[in-house]
């Protein structure tokens, strides 16, 4: 009787976890572990969006991506709340990375009152502008929170995340303009 008791058990036990690990909150929260573990797909989108950008060049490409990596790594995250409607879901999170917004806009604003340090023998500044706000990035330490709203979709009985937002997305990397 022990036995058909303790089988019974680990059968309910075994089926009732797969139905635990589908929920909103339990989506949500493997999207910000893939972002905290640097998933391979993470790692993926990080590297197309980085080569997209032309005005880098290589040495810069691959510090912006150690950067964004690392803030992905110490990105802190905490589940405030699901709402479910139907087969619409909203979790609300609450996240906190370094905050690079306010790096820079002060950034911009030294080069905009200090052009000259920024002129190479050609006359160029971009580069030299662009190293500088990435050793002010690497060096960041400041933090800012912010809440966002993911919403999911049940699809054949599996949720879903939704497309996130460029705000969130920017949120997520710490660069959002508040």
């Amino acid at each position: 009787m022990k036995r058909i008791v303790i089988i019974l058990s680990i059968f309910i036990l075994l089926t009732g976890c797969g139905k635990l690990s589908n929920t909103p909150t339990k989506r949500v929260e493997e999207l910000f572990d893939n972002y905290k573990m640097l998933s391979e797909n993470v790692v993926k989108d990080l590297n197309d969006n980085v080569n997209k950008e032309d005005t880098f060049n290589e040495s810069q490409k691959e510090l912006y991506k150690d950067i964004i990596k690392k803030q992905y790594n110490n990105l802190v995250y905490e589940i405030k709340d699901e709402y479910i409607n139907g087969d619409n879901a909203i979790v609300q999170v609450q996240i906190t990375v370094k905050d690079f917004n306010k790096i820079l806009k002060e950034a911009e604003l030294y080069f905009n009152e200090n052009q000259d340090e920024f002129e190479d023998i050609n006359g160029n500044y971009l580069s030299k502008y662009i190293d500088y706000r990435l050793e002010k990035l690497k060096d960041a330490k400041e933090t800012v929170t912010y809440t966002l709203n993911i919403s999911l979709t049940l699809k054949d009985k599996k949720w879903e995340l939704n497309p996130l937002s460029n705000n969130d997305l920017e949120k997520i990397s710490g660069i959002y303009s508040y």
